[in-house]
């Protein structure tokens, strides 16, 4: 019997623009950075949810950071 493993949900750069309101460009800047982890899957990068999930904590707090500095 073969066992199969529920993949982790994944996303490509479109997909993340679409449902997080931010370009694609902004994407790869964030990869870019180092802010979003993504993996090379055939021809496509696509980033698991646990690093989405990474990347939405480490905007907020550069957003809170950038609060701060101003106030």
């Amino acid at each position: 019997r073969r066992m199969t493993l529920s993949p982790e949900p994944r996303y490509t750069y479109a997909e993340l623009a679409a449902a997080y309101g931010v370009s694609y460009s902004q994407i790869s800047r964030d990869v870019s950075a180092g802010l979003l982890k993504v993996t090379q899957l055939g021809r496509n990068k696509v980033a698991f949810q646990s690093d989405v999930t990474a990347w939405l904590e480490a905007k907020r707090q550069q957003t809170e950071t950038r609060r701060t500095k101003r106030g």
